[in-house]
């Protein structure tokens, strides 16, 4: 799984005792969130280096030729890809921050 959310509670609904111990087991899990936390950067970085080629590709070729559009779709499917682990990212992180801060 690329995202570690089915390893936590829902500390949301119930009544307020199981909200507390739903809230105290995700805070004894939150130790799995920094693993995807940098599972999730190190995939940024990649989608970002990997736009750096299909830039280049994109200047060599002609604008207007089959090359040139596809390294465009490439570059901007890269960039979409990027944005989204970007999210991940900040969700993975104030979750972790949030569990680590937020005493019960």
């Amino acid at each position: 799984m690329a995202v570690p959310f089915w390893l936590f509670r829902d500390a949301s609904s119930g009544t307020p005792q199981e909200r507390r111990a739903n809230y105290r087991y995700n805070r004894t899990r939150r130790n799995v969130l920094p693993f995807f936390l940098f599972k999730w950067i190190g995939l940024a970085f990649c989608l970002l280096q990997s736009m750096m080629p299909l830039s280049r590709i994109m200047e060599t070729l002609p604008p207007g030729s089959a090359g040139h559009f596809i390294a465009s779709l490439l570059c901007m499917a890269n960039g979409v890809a990027f944005a989204f682990a970007c999210a991940v990212i900040t969700i993975l992180g104030a979750g972790y921050l949030y569990l680590c801060v937020v005493e019960d």
